[in-house]
């Protein structure tokens, strides 16, 4: 163990992605959010006049498109093979 990791254990060097963690986390990267939205959903929110996507990644590619770019650049090369970037 390192000098830093033994200041701070939290920093240790572990399997990057936890198989609890790792679901939501591949979402969050491929759809821009950690839930799905569910066509039940899109129904609902047009009949309380709200628009069809909300105003987040749903209905902006580009916004998930971006980060997926700066992910490219931050994740080590094991996740990105596991996530598929």
């Amino acid at each position: 163990m390192s000098s830093d990791e033994n200041l701070y254990p939290w920093r240790k060097r572990e399997n990057p992605l936890a198989s609890s963690i790792s679901s939501p986390i591949l979402r969050l990267i491929r759809i821009g959010h950690i839930h799905r939205l569910l066509p039940i959903m899109e129904k609902e929110r047009e009949k309380m006049g709200l628009q069809k996507l909300p105003p987040s990644a749903f209905s902006s590619k580009d916004a998930v498109s971006e980060v997926n770019i700066l992910l490219q650049y931050n994740l080590s090369d094991k996740i990105k093979r596991r996530i598929k970037l």
